[in-house]
């Protein structure tokens, strides 16, 4: 693998982690919980990380076999969660040189940062925002739910630690 793709990686899988841990015994019921009529629940905000980063991956022309779950078990959201990412790491992995990480979007209204690595890092900090709201919403309705914060600090750090090696990639 390209050194530059392990960087991406490395901050995905750093940044992916946090969210099958911020679900990590989830019930039910907290899943499916809304605050208000028109918030998401936790549920509803993994789907959407789900169905973003199947997005992001189609606008590259990657067709990815994992799809959205649906409403469904805490363990049928997660476990497409974690497929999810195994499959965009597989991808990550096949790039051999920065001509493959940095190729650039072959829809018509692509903007010039949608490459393949750009937009995995964008994932990544996608991740890291709605883990905030998850946290939220789970200590809404239990106080006492330890949080997986250390692995939110774990990625940020990861994000300024990486991304100052990779300045200059395609200079």
């Amino acid at each position: 693998m390209h050194k530059n793709a392990q960087i991406i990686l490395d901050l995905y899988e750093a940044s992916a982690k946090t969210i099958p841990a911020a679900l990590a015994g989830i019930s039910e019921s907290e899943l499916n919980w809304r605050p208000a009529p028109d918030s998401r629940s936790i549920g509803e905000i993994v789907r959407h990380l789900i169905r973003v980063d199947l997005w992001f991956m189609e606008r590259m022309g990657i067709n990815l076999t994992t799809q959205d779950p649906g409403k469904t078990s805490p363990e049928n959201i997660s476990a497409a969660f974690l497929a999810l990412n195994e499959e965009i790491g597989e991808i990550l992995r096949q790039c051999q040189n920065d001509q493959a990480l940095f190729r650039p979007s072959e829809k018509p209204d692509a903007k010039p940062h949608e490459t393949l690595g750009e937009d995995i890092i964008h994932m990544a900090q996608h991740y890291l925002y709605h883990l905030a709201q998850i946290v939220y919403l789970r200590r809404a309705q239990d106080r006492e739910w330890a949080s997986p914060l250390h692995l939110w600090e774990k990625a940020t750090h990861l994000f300024s630690d990486k991304l100052a090696a990779m300045q200059n990639l395609r200079g």
